[in-house]
């Protein structure tokens, strides 16, 4: 960062433990994610590939290849996963992730109905094998509306007591940009756990302006 005299807010170093910055990959051409990846690699953590472009993303070796270069993690998206758990195929998403790589996973139940108990489990599953990120709430704005802050903490309470490493608030309406945190208000009283995932933020391509032995290999961001 070339700020000259000025004082501006600190900015950690990769491996960064918080102020994770996660982008998503909405399905755009190689040659613009691979540009896009090198100008910003020092301020990106890890690449989400949203929803499900990657059943219809010919060239997904050349991204993830291009990731790796640049030391940086990657996931495919929770409707994705969503897709697979309604047609009962959860373990063949298992093994799309590990073809392809993958060494985080997201577990999500923000577009069918599946019970948080039931949400749990796939998320304590996956933890076997991958390092888990979690949505919590509905991309209906209605239904995470109606959610009480009590509802909203133990929804967070459980899946991390099931294994995941860091829960996000559900907030489609917000895009392309929205926090991939649990906000502070939602639990009470706070956990040190919490704390971690608090003013980490979710983007969209193209940029805006200004434990398990059977993991996969892929690249590590140093905070899991």
């Amino acid at each position: 960062m070339n700020t000259g005299p000025l004082s501006v807010p600190f900015r950690s170093e990769k491996p960064r433990q918080d102020g994770l910055t996660v982008v998503i990959d909405n399905g755009i051409p190689v040659a613009a994610f691979e540009d896009a990846i090198a100008s910003a690699a020092d301020g990106i953590d890890l690449v989400k590939f949203g929803w499900g472009t990657v059943l219809v993303t010919p060239r997904l070796e050349e991204k993830t290849a291009c990731l790796r270069r640049h030391g940086i993690g990657y996931f495919f998206g929770g409707t994705l996963f969503e897709k697979f758990v309604a047609q009962d195929l959860v373990e063949d998403y298992f093994e799309l992730c590990r073809r392809h790589g993958c060494r985080y996973i997201e577990v999500s139940n923000g577009t069918i109905h599946l019970s948080s108990k039931r949400k749990a489990q796939f998320i304590a599953r996956a933890a076997e094998e991958f390092v888990v990120l979690s949505e919590v709430g509905y991309k209906d704005a209605e239904r995470s509306a109606a959610l009480t802050r009590e509802q909203w903490a133990s929804f967070i309470e459980e899946d991390f007591a099931a294994g995941t490493r860091r829960p996000a608030d559900e907030q489609a309406r917000d895009w392309p940009v929205r926090h991939y945190s649990c906000w502070p208000h939602f639990v009470w009283p706070p956990r040190k756990e919490h704390s971690c995932v608090r003013s980490a933020t979710h983007a969209t391509l193209p940029f805006p302006p200004a434990t398990s032995t059977r993991r996969s290999p892929s690249t590590s961001t140093g905070w899991e």
